[in-house]
């Protein structure tokens, strides 16, 4: 009957679960969703660990959530409780791009988010505008920005070690990636002439 906006922790699994609201004749009721897929039906809302997300996405190990809080800034929330703010806040998707703007390293040890950075992560000093950005997902440190803006879609290698961005340059001189390196800060260049506006890595093997 409303928005999936509440997470908290599942007295089931005792891990956080997505809380739904369904409608049943002026009865509270809410769908539980837990993180390995399954659903069950709760007369009540957890009241411990309990937060407002608009938007969230949960770790490899199904035991933290980065999420958009209510107040548009992100943060990272585990099943104890325990908090973690980001100094990034949200921005709406536009103009029809998809932006996977929340996303764990497979490893969980790092998150790849888009937002207007804020202090040490502000995307541009001498302009507020969004940007690509990696932070430890533990600590809270900031690993790397984007310095050219893509604002389209971009990805973590399998890894976690490099970040792949799709770019389209203004005015328009052709259409190309760069993957960027997260520790030793160098990028490599490959070119394309169309654009993919969303994109995945795969392993191959050899």
């Amino acid at each position: 009957s409303d928005s999936c906006t509440e997470i908290g922790k599942s007295p089931q699994t005792n891990q956080m679960a997505v809380w739904c609201p369904v409608e049943n004749q002026s009865t509270s009721r809410y769908v539980v969703i837990e993180t390995n897929g399954t659903q069950w039906v709760s007369d009540t809302l957890p009241i411990p660990s309990r937060v407002t997300a608009l938007d969230w996405t949960f770790s490899p190990d199904s035991n933290r959530i980065l999420y958009v809080t209510d107040q548009d800034t992100l943060a990272i929330i585990d099943s104890s409780g325990s908090f973690l703010e980001l100094p990034v806040m949200s921005t709406e998707y536009s103009e029809g791009l998809f932006r996977r703007q929340l996303q764990w390293s497979r490893d969980g040890e790092r998150v790849l988010v888009y937002g207007y950075g804020i202090g040490a992560a502000q995307c541009r000093l001498e302009a507020e505008i969004p940007c690509w950005l990696v932070f430890n997902a533990t600590t809270g440190e900031l690993l790397w920005k984007d310095e050219y803006f893509s604002g389209s879609d971009a990805t973590f290698s399998p890894d976690g070690n490099w970040v792949a961005c799709f770019y389209a340059p203004v005015p328009n001189t052709g259409y190309y990636f760069l993957l960027h390196s997260i520790i030793s800060h160098k990028e490599e260049l490959i070119f394309n002439d169309f654009a993919v506006f969303t994109f995945t890595w795969v392993e191959r093997n050899n």
